[in-house]
């Protein structure tokens, strides 16, 4: 079993690794922290979809990475930085085969949806089908 809250992670971004301890970042500077770890497949074998959240300037990043498995121990397959709004709270969740993030602003009530896929190469694509989702 993986211990994801306590774990290194490399930085779509290209900074330096990011060490968390207890799902918190340990390093000085931005603040990153575990959103969520959500089970999944990819090429028909175990993974993980795991998302961190960076609070830095004002707007948040959120990095997201595909893991497979070797054995017991993850290795990063993919991975993405993708900017998240800052007015917003997100919730994570799989569909059709993608990884959805939904956002939704308390202010407004309004909402956005950005979709994650893996493409044929490896690489992490982004779209945003269900941008102005309707308040409610």
């Amino acid at each position: 079993m993986v211990d994801w809250p306590n774990r290194s992670y490399s930085d779509p971004a290209g900074g330096p690794a990011i060490r968390l301890r207890d799902g918190r970042s340990t390093a000085e500077g931005a603040q990153i922290a575990l959103s969520t770890v959500l089970p999944a497949r990819y090429r028909d074998a175990p993974a993980a979809l795991v998302v961190l959240r960076r609070a830095e300037g004002a707007v948040p990043v959120d990095l997201v990475e595909l893991f497979g498995f070797s054995g017991d121990t993850p290795v990063l397959l993919a991975s993405r930085a993708s900017a998240a709004d800052a007015a917003a709270t997100a919730s994570w969740r799989l569909e059709g085969g993608a990884l959805i993030r939904d956002e939704r602003a308390a202010q407004t009530g309004t909402g956005a949806s950005t979709r994650y896929t893996v493409r044929g190469d490896g690489t992490l694509d982004e779209s945003w089908p269900g941008a102005a989702l309707p308040s409610g």
